[in-house]
């Protein structure tokens, strides 16, 4: 179905034949952008805003790594379609318009503050499933991000959003990256390159509790953590980026 044959998306996508998040539209909306299961794989629905003259979508995906791919498809009527391999993974999405872009935004970047930049292709690292910690960068700046997908077909869906943004420049440094509400989720941050693990000291109750945590990627030139020990981001006192020897390379207060 094309928009000349119903001018009211948020009735399309719910209507539509795969087990998806529902979520409300509108025709005025400037973009919409929905992942849809499709089997066992997933599909990104993408209505272009009204008035739009692009004639066809880019959706930049990353997996944990270096590991970037673009995908084109042909705008129809405003509306196309555009497998993925998860849309949590889903980095960047471009209209295009005789080969310039129109549009150039991070899927979900309603929730984020205009100091999320645009343009983080790439997930350095990522914890958790259905619901996944990712630390997202374009080699300049590296954001966290909280990032909502499908449920399995037995369980309620969740919205598809971008939440809890913290972000820090790539300056050789380490940068914690966590979250405004530090009473729940994890602590990650950005390392020094040579680092292998990060020492947290953690304060719970009247004792001191030290844990370390691998770098994800320490041969990548943007190394990052995301702590799993599920201590809350509130209870950190100090976090030191180590090398393979055990010295310490950088330290970082919350």
């Amino acid at each position: 179905m094309t928009r000349a044959q119903s001018s009211t998306p948020s009735r399309w996508i719910a209507d539509a034949p795969w087990s998806a998040p529902w979520r409300g539209y509108h025709p005025d909306d400037e973009l919409v952008v929905q992942p849809a299961r499709d089997g066992d794989g997933a599909t990104m629905v993408v209505i272009a805003p009204a008035g739009s003259e692009a004639d066809s979508v880019e959706v930049t995906t990353s997996l944990p790594g270096k590991d970037i791919k673009t995908r084109m498809a042909s705008l129809d009527g405003g509306l196309a379609m555009v497998p993925v391999p998860s849309p949590h993974n889903v980095t960047r999405l471009r209209l295009v318009h005789a080969g310039a872009p129109e549009q150039d935004r991070i899927p979900g970047s309603f929730y984020l503050p205009d100091s999320v930049p645009p343009s983080l292709a790439r997930v350095a690292a990522a914890e958790g499933d259905q619901q996944q910690t990712q630390v997202r960068t374009d080699g300049r700046s590296a954001c966290r991000l909280t990032v909502n997908g499908m449920e399995g077909p037995a369980s309620p869906s969740l919205a598809w959003d971008l939440i809890d943004d913290a972000c820090a420049p790539i300056d050789g440094d380490l940068h914690l990256l966590i979250a405004e509400d530090r009473r729940y989720s994890s602590v990650a941050g950005v390392v020094p390159v040579g680092t292998t693990t990060v020492r947290l000291t953690w304060r719970s109750g009247s004792d001191t509790d030290v844990t370390e945590t691998p770098v994800r990627n320490p041969s990548d030139d943007v190394p990052v953590f995301i702590d799993e020990s599920g201590h809350r981001p509130d209870q950190l006192t100090r976090a030191e980026a180590l090398d393979a020897d055990g010295d310490v390379l950088a330290t970082a207060l919350p």
